[in-house]
């Protein structure tokens, strides 16, 4: 008898709502990880990175076939964009401010002589 209510529409049901908070537990989890990365430096660091390299925070004129490929990098970088703005926006504002100090920090290192890198490997010589 067990096997006519699972086969039957009740049974779709039932499945159909395991699966919806399947989704639910696991759209939850994703954002406290989410959430997590966001509450750490290195996390926003490596974020940042993400939105600068799929291209959020630029623009430009470009043929069709590169335009469409980077549309396509920066689609993907919006989506993360918006789980900031969604999950953690006070984060957002702190990963910028990290961000602008950086490249401050950047600018005023004084150039080597002769060439010569600090030892870093993102270093320019």
């Amino acid at each position: 008898m067990n096997d006519l209510v699972e086969a039957g529409p009740l049974g779709n049901q039932q499945k159909e709502q395991v699966i919806a908070r399947d989704a639910r537990t696991k759209a939850r989890q994703r954002d406290e990880a989410f959430r997590w990365l966001m509450a750490d430096r290195k996390g926003r660091l490596l974020m940042w990175e993400l939105l600068d390299k799929t291209g959020v925070f630029r623009g430009g004129l470009i043929d069709t076939a590169r335009l469409l490929f980077n549309e396509g990098a920066r689609n993907v970088g919006l989506k993360y964009l918006a789980d900031v703005q969604r999950l953690t926006p006070q984060q957002f504002i702190t990963m910028q401010a990290e961000q602008a100090a950086s490249n401050a920090a950047q600018t005023a290192r004084p150039a080597k002589p002769d060439g010569e890198n600090d030892g870093r490997p993102d270093a320019q010589p």
